[in-house]
């Protein structure tokens, strides 16, 4: 019962956003200037999703190497621990890998799905395969594997802070984030390693793509944002405090509230190379 309100709320939503979008004409994608461009070949086969980065078929992936510190982050959470972020893709799903550095994972597997993972270590994508903020998706995946999908309708014409934010009165009326939705075909999966810890995911195009009526990835480009939450210990008052990484910059805490600065992940038709 509980999945076929779900599914009825969100068919509702989805044509108000689209009567919305009709009423206004082209929706405003906001911020193309200075987005970051990833160019991301097809995988020669699907990689095992086990949270091992070493997999040959990695080799040839799209690599961003570094994330960079949130949008007006001050001095010390400019103090980045490595983050490897690879890319791969083929009609059926999107494959992401990430590689962080961490000396001390905090991670307390005492987490279930969909809780908040991101108050511990966490890596994360958002993905509008339309390009226009107005539907999109949010997975997080933890150190121990637990994960978070999410996703998020904006109800009405986009409307931009200065700062690339949803201005503030459309997004607390017409931003609606669902954490009941569930991405049905997700995989997902961390490990420790020897420099700190890896995840990989393979995300169906399906939900992504719905919007341009199709449920396969094609050649073209859509929109994506690669981050990282890590908790570093502050040694003299025995806590953590958050530092965010960010493939394309964003206020602190914002990302969801941000499709604007999602940067462009280009899917080229040029298959990528395994190591022997």
């Amino acid at each position: 019962m509980k999945g076929i309100v779900m599914r009825g709320l969100l068919g509702l939503l989805l044509a108000a956003s689209a009567a919305a979008m009709a009423a206004a004409g082209q929706p405003e994608r906001g911020g193309e200037g200075g987005l970051p461009r990833l160019d991301v070949p097809r995988a020669p086969q699907a990689p095992t999703i086990d949270g091992d980065v070493a997999d040959a078929v990695w080799a040839g992936a799209a690599r961003i190497d570094g994330l960079l510190p949130a949008a007006k982050a001050g001095p010390a959470d400019r103090e980045l621990r490595s983050t490897v972020v690879r890319a791969l893709w083929d009609t059926n799903a999107l494959y992401v890998a990430f590689d962080c550095e961490d000396d001390e994972v905090f991670s307390t597997g005492t987490l279930k799905h969909d809780d908040n993972v991101y108050l511990e270590d966490v890596v994360e994508v958002f993905l509008d395969g339309f390009g226009d903020g107005r539907q999109f998706v949010e997975i997080q995946v933890a150190p121990d594997g637990t994960t978070l999908d999410m996703m998020y309708l904006l109800t009405a014409e986009m409307k931009l802070a200065p700062d690339g934010r949803i201005a503030p009165d459309v997004s607390r009326r017409d931003r609606w984030g669902f954490r009941e939705w569930e991405m049905e075909g997700l995989q997902a999966a961390a490990k420790r390693t020897a420099r700190g810890w890896s995840a990989e995911l393979a995300i169906p195009a399906g939900p992504v793509m719905k919007r341009r009526g199709t449920s396969v990835f094609e050649p073209g480009e859509i929109r994506a944002q690669f981050m990282r939450y890590d908790h570093v210990p502050v040694e003299e008052k025995a806590s953590r405090r958050l530092i965010q990484q960010n493939w394309s910059p964003v206020i602190h805490g914002n990302p969801h509230n941000t499709p604007s600065r999602m940067g462009r992940l280009v899917l080229i038709d040029e298959r990528s190379t395994m190591r022997p």
